[in-house]
């Protein structure tokens, strides 16, 4: 379970549209994935095994980045 405040994802980077790379911002992704909204909330974070390639975007004020090989990967999904 991760907690984001109301400035969440204003800070740090995030690579890919879901799967995300393991080393991205949490809550910006969370934005991204649209589990939670500028106010913050609660998610879960799950890892899995990395991908070959991940695809960035912009979804629900969020842009991401693309980025090659990454050896974990991040999974974001609502608590409730």
């Amino acid at each position: 379970m991760v907690a984001c405040t109301g400035k969440c994802g204003q800070d740090g980077s995030v690579w890919g549209s879901g799967p995300y790379t393991k080393d991205s911002n949490a809550c910006a992704a969370a934005r991204h994935a649209g589990v939670i909204d500028e106010k913050g909330g609660v998610f879960k974070v799950s890892y899995t095994a990395g991908r070959d390639s991940y695809e960035g975007g912009t979804a629900n004020g969020i842009t991401t980045q693309s980025y090659g090989s990454y050896p974990e990967s991040m999974e974001i999904s609502k608590m409730f």
